[in-house]
């Protein structure tokens, strides 16, 4: 399955591995890869990604406030 990386992802590794999360958005592109190679359907992966781009734009920001605790 990894071997189908192609040169797209590749011309794209560089500039996202020099990012504090660039191993973890590859990792993460790997898996959707291979979550599509099984299923053959992006839905799963639409659902998933509209989720945790959600939490993390939505209800991050505001989880102090709901905690009570000060922004730092």
């Amino acid at each position: 399955m990894l071997y189908k990386i192609n040169d797209k992802k590749i011309i794209f590794l560089p500039p996202v591995l020099g990012s504090p999360s660039g191993t973890t958005c590859f990792r993460i592109t790997i898996l959707y890869g291979v979550i599509f190679n099984n299923t053959r359907s992006i839905v799963g992966m639409t659902l998933n990604h509209g989720l945790s781009n959600t939490v993390l734009f939505i209800v991050m920001p505001f989880y102090n406030l709901l905690l009570n605790l000060p922004f730092i």
